[in-house]
């Protein structure tokens, strides 16, 4: 059956008019239906209910950052975030395209107060925290939407629009609404069973088991010499899931895993100082830093895959919690009521 998906492009307007054109000429050449702000501008709460009422509507959500964050609300957050952010709460299927130069855009095209800079390189973050792509020039833009959006439809089928002459009777119809429900009722069962540990993971290392990082530290004694050192930190499982598995639970990549097991390595000699090893390293230092070795790192990413814990969401290899993941998660992190 032929079938079209609309998709929901949202941006600000005045800054990428060109680079919206190119989005909407892709998605028109993929037999989308392209919808977005400019067909009916947020400037009220009744704009902005029909706004939530056509996202809801929209198989696909599209977001674009230039170098600007846009007119905001009366609680100082831009419409496009907001859009975002209402998108995201619905767990729609996101594609975030980001300038990868912003910098580099022409005054006219950027923000021209601080405030407004800072609060665009924090909507940058929040967005690079689901699928994103990055681009240069409206072509290059065009282009990466449509490599995007077709890699997205394969990985997240959605129910899409067909003409009324090609729906079909009211028979079929019901056994749709059948096969539905019974594909819900699997899911469910699929998804109990998941959070049970998988088959042999008792035999891996886990909970209070002893956990060695390998890392690199380069303490500098003054700004033009320093020393580079390697170093062991040894803690256990469990305490190095509190500090990873909330990073994860939103969806993360290997690179931010790495940069939170470094953050954790640098606490630790914040707090306790460097091992036994190296301890008088760092009396007279001016500042240094640290990298835990790549493959020690991979190590914890496959053990965290082999109890079961994480999976890979997409094709961006971005990694989220199981429901097992969660339930661990929560064992940890969880404030426990004191008994009397």
């Amino acid at each position: 059956m032929d079938k079209r998906y609309q998709v929901f492009v949202s941006s600000t307007y005045e800054d990428l008019q060109e680079e919206r054109q190119e989005v909407m000429r892709a998605l028109l050449e993929l037999n989308c239906i392209p919808i977005g702000m400019e067909l009916f501008p947020a400037s009220d709460d009744d704009s902005w209910t029909l706004i939530r009422k056509v996202i809801d509507d929209a198989d696909y959500y599209i977001v674009i950052i230039g170098g600007r964050y846009g007119s905001t609300t009366d609680d100082g957050i831009s419409y496009t975030e907001r859009e975002y952010r209402y998108a995201l709460d619905q767990k729609k299927p996101i594609m975030g395209f980001l300038h990868k130069k912003p910098d580099e855009l022409p005054q006219k095209k950027c923000e021209d107060s601080k405030e407004g800079r800072v609060r665009l390189e924090k909507f940058r973050k929040l967005a690079q925290q689901k699928a994103c792509k990055f681009w240069i020039s409206s072509a290059d833009l065009g282009s990466v939407v449509s490599r995007s959006l077709v890699q997205t439809m394969q990985s997240h089928p959605a129910i899409g629009w067909v003409k009324a002459s090609a729906m079909m009777g009211e028979e079929a119809s019901h056994e749709i609404v059948r096969l539905s429900k019974r594909v819900h009722e699997l899911e469910d069962i699929v998804t109990k069973s998941v959070v049970q540990s998988p088959p042999g993971a008792d035999l891996l290392a886990q909970g209070k088991d002893p956990l060695s990082l390998r890392y690199e530290i380069k303490i500098y004694r003054d700004q033009q010499s320093f020393s580079t050192h390697s170093l062991v930190y040894t803690t256990s499982w469990d305490t190095l899931f509190s500090s990873l598995l909330p990073a994860i639970f939103g969806g993360c990549n290997e690179a931010k895993i790495r940069a939170v097991i470094n953050g954790v390595l640098t606490r630790s000699i914040h707090r306790d100082g460097l091992t036994e090893s190296g301890k008088d390293l760092l009396e007279e230092s001016v500042k240094y830093y640290l990298q835990v070795f790549v493959e020690d790192v991979e190590t914890v990413v496959v053990q965290l895959r082999a109890l079961g814990l994480i999976v890979i969401q997409d094709m961006w290899e971005t990694w989220t919690l199981t429901p097992l993941g969660n339930q661990v998660l929560y064992e940890l992190k969880a404030v426990k009521r004191q008994v009397e």
